[in-house]
């Protein structure tokens, strides 16, 4: 485990903690009021994260920052916006038990389920990478990938219409 890891703090969030704008108490991000069982972050640096009803997210502060760098999701679904809009907005990382996804400037699903990871690319550029391995692979608009525990190379598929519009449908799009 690297320094920086070992100095993160990490913040739990949980959809019952985040009933209420009022009772969001997120360092760098406000929340809205659930809208369809779905919670939406609106967080410091542009960015927005939407969160399933029941996924388990928490994110991981640097010590004296006021916004995320990186948010574990170990179940569930979240779809993050991370808009290209300024060249000083960080780099975010999205972690689950199976992938690490590196974003800058996207909008993209990352959905946790018997243990495999699929991330999907709305719109922008995705990298995905094995939590154990080196294998990476790039994603761009339209393609996803399913990360299991294996350590083989990863494959970048450009998904079917009813699997994206099913995946999309859980959050209202």
């Amino acid at each position: 485990m690297s320094v920086s890891a070992i100095q993160m703090s990490v913040l739990y969030i949980s959809l019952a903690m985040l009933a209420s704008p009022a009772t969001a108490q997120i360092p760098g991000c406000t929340g809205d009021a659930p809208r369809a069982g779905r919670q939406i972050l609106h967080c410091n640096g542009g960015f927005t994260i939407e969160l399933e009803q029941g996924a388990d997210f928490h994110f991981r502060n640097p010590p004296g920052t006021n916004a995320p760098a990186s948010a574990e999701v170990n179940s569930g679904a979240v779809l993050i916006n991370h808009p290209a809009t300024t060249r000083k907005r960080p780099e975010l990382q999205i972690l689950t038990p199976q992938a690490v996804a590196s974003v800058r400037g996207t909008t993209f699903i990352v959905d946790i389920a018997n243990a495999r990871t699929s991330v999907f690319v709305v719109d922008g550029t995705v990298e995905v990478a094995r939590r154990v391995a080196s294998t990476v692979v790039i994603l761009h608009r339209g393609d996803g990938v399913d990360v299991d525990a294996g350590t083989g190379p990863l494959q970048r598929k450009h998904w079917q219409p009813n699997r994206v519009a099913a995946l999309l449908a859980r959050f209202g799009r």
